[in-house]
């Protein structure tokens, strides 16, 4: 689970912002927030919400990006190839500075916990400098770790040998300079040392978690979720059980639906021209004495949107992690945006303890989250700037979050003359 990362000169974020979801261990108590071995509280949901164009997207961009770069940047990337990062616009000959803390369970489910740093400066050309450590009593202790050297032109790699295999130095200073070293570690290994429970193999168990993030951002935009149809079915044919949850959702708020199956059908390619077979969703509806069934595709767009982004949802509640996810609401009514945020405190749906970070225009989200649960983003001379709720002077825990937000007390919110 994410307890704070911390960026800097990343896009709209010329200063040093801080993202925090740890909880004083003396706040009232939320199924919202997940309570850790030492007694410390994180936040399971984190809203953000501001005027358009504020920074909203880019304060989530920093934990996307991570999400897949240090697991996914090598082989993804070419040698040479610049890494996608967007620094702030006067500062584009600076390197950007991310620092992530976060913790893991270990692997088989167990209670116990492990707590990570990781913490990297880049540029467009290069990593400069790249570390991952680990927390034992109460400091961290270094996994892995690399600096570039100028002089030289080298790296310089530190190993603890907790990365789950032996390699020589030699080996990890060959990794890209454009992707991570623990992405390239990570390709090294054989399918046996990955998925063999290692005792020190702390580095994949790191990794491992951040490729069970989801999100649907991208450096210079974002996908839409609504276009992953095939995917999200895949999924909820294999898991039949979040299935059958998310069917109820759907129906209870889409109208006229009374039910969802899936059919095999022959289509053919629009790339190839050749016939294949699919499977496809089948909505079923009921008016007036009589029944009929449509395909997914002919449905509303806020239907198929739903339909998928519920599947990434439920993916992110089944395995842990983060998902990240850039206004997964727009075509959602607010009732529904709610239903899907409090899955996340539903612990007999989220086992895993998963996260969810999401950026919205939904404000009904508010009646339902707690000061701790939201980040405000406001844009000042072209810079980005964001501050949790409880950080606002005056707001207290019984004020009306809602209320305070959309009168303007809390900032935030489009101005008009």
């Amino acid at each position: 689970m994410i307890k704070n990362y911390t960026f800097s000169n990343f896009q709209s974020y010329q200063n040093e912002c801080d993202v925090d979801f740890t909880v004083n261990k003396k706040t009232a108590h939320s199924y919202y927030d997940y309570e850790l071995e030492d007694g410390s509280k994180i936040a399971k949901v984190m809203a953000v919400l501001g005027a358009n164009g504020a920074g909203k997207s880019n304060l989530l961009k920093p934990l996307a990006f991570l999400s897949w770069f240090i697991p996914n940047s090598f082989g993804s990337v070419q040698r040479g190839e610049d890494i996608p990062i967007i620094p702030f616009l006067l500062n584009e000959d600076e390197n950007t500075i991310i620092e992530l803390e976060f913790v893991v369970p270990r692997w088989h489910n167990s209670n116990s916990e492990f707590e990570y740093k990781y913490s990297i400066e880049l540029n467009k050309k290069r990593v400069v400098s790249e570390s991952l450590k680990m927390k034992t009593s109460r400091l961290y202790s270094n996994v892995i770790s690399r600096s570039f050297n100028e002089e030289t032109q080298k790296y310089k790699v530190k190993n603890s040998n907790k990365i789950g295999v032996d390699l020589e130095d030699s080996i990890l200073e060959r990794a890209p300079a454009n992707s991570s070293i623990i992405s390239y570690v990570m390709n090294l290994l054989t399918e046996e040392e990955l998925f063999t429970d290692k005792s020190n193999g702390c580095m994949v168990l790191a990794a491992r978690y951040f490729q069970s993030n989801r999100t649907n951002l991208t450096a210079i935009g974002k996908r839409n979720l609504s276009e992953n149809i095939e995917d999200a079915t895949d999924f909820y044919m294999e898991y039949p059980e979040f299935f059958e949850k998310i069917k109820s959702l759907l129906m209870r708020y889409d109208l006229g639906i009374s039910d969802i199956t899936f059919e095999k059908k022959i289509l053919t390619d629009s790339s190839t021209g050749k016939e294949i077979e699919s499977t496809i969703p089948i909505f079923s509806h009921y008016t007036q004495g009589n029944s009929f069934d449509v395909p997914i595709f002919l449905e509303s767009s806020g239907t198929q949107s739903a339909y998928c982004v519920l599947a990434t949802i439920t993916q992110t509640l089944n395995s842990g992690g983060v998902a990240i996810l850039d206004e997964f609401d727009n075509d959602l009514h607010p009732l529904l945006t709610m239903e899907i945020v409090e899955l996340f405190k539903d612990t007999s749906v989220n086992k895993s303890n998963a996260q969810l970070l999401f950026n919205t225009h939904t404000v009904e989200v508010l009646k339902s989250l707690r000061m701790q649960h939201c980040y405000l983003v406001e844009k000042n001379d072209g810079v980005s700037e964001a501050y949790r709720a409880d950080e606002v002077d005056g707001l207290l825990a019984r004020d009306n979050l809602y209320a305070k937000y959309v009168s303007g007390a809390l900032g935030a919110v489009p101005e008009f003359d």
